[in-house]
């Protein structure tokens, strides 16, 4: 799944971040390809263990912080103070 989305969007896999509420679905499948995963994790569960998440955050909010300062200006994902993210869904 991780390669065809990345290949349709012709980007590597450090151009994208994997955002996930679930630590344990694909996590791993995303890190073992390189591609950075934000761990949407609202309840406050414990991240023992493996897959490790690269960012852990407690709501959707906090992820733009994560790509404006992962990805800045003039990247794959050009953010200003008032950046909105697309996210296509395949």
């Amino acid at each position: 799944m991780f390669h065809m989305a990345l290949d349709v969007l012709g980007l590597q896999p450090d151009e994208v971040l994997h955002v996930e509420d679930s630590r344990t679905s694909d996590v791993g499948g995303a890190t073992r390809l390189g591609i950075p995963v934000a761990w949407v994790n609202r309840t406050g569960k414990s991240a023992t263990g493996d897959p490790v998440a690269d960012y852990t955050v407690t709501s959707l909010n906090e992820v733009l912080t994560i790509v404006r300062s992962s990805f800045g200006s003039g990247s794959v994902f050009p953010c200003s103070s008032s950046c909105t993210v697309g996210v296509p869904f395949l």
